[in-house]
């Protein structure tokens, strides 16, 4: 966790060189001499290819406990579940 934390703020386009050779002598112990941290990869964000009501569709058919709010709701109603024991428990939040 340490090395990919430091990867990222390595390859920052905000780190300069003062950062980067702190961010090596952290990392010294992981490294070997002259090597640097491997970058990390970076997901492109999903925008708007995802079809959110397909999307809550599986998560409530796969789902063991989900729980949905509506938008705007100051607070979601209290659910049974029925977990695989078969005991009941209540959801809330």
């Amino acid at each position: 966790m340490l090395l990919g934390s430091l990867s990222a703020i390595y390859y920052s386009k905000l780190c300069n060189d003062y950062v980067r050779s702190k961010v090596l002598d952290e990392l010294k112990d992981i490294l070997d001499t002259g090597e640097k941290p491997k970058e990390n990869f970076i997901m492109p964000p999903i925008g708007g290819r995802i079809d959110a009501s397909k999307f809550i569709k599986l998560l409530e058919s796969n789902s063991e406990m989900f729980v949905r709010c509506e938008q705007g709701a100051i607070g979601c109603e209290v659910e049974k579940k029925e977990d695989l024991s078969g005991e009941t428990f209540q959801i809330s939040t």
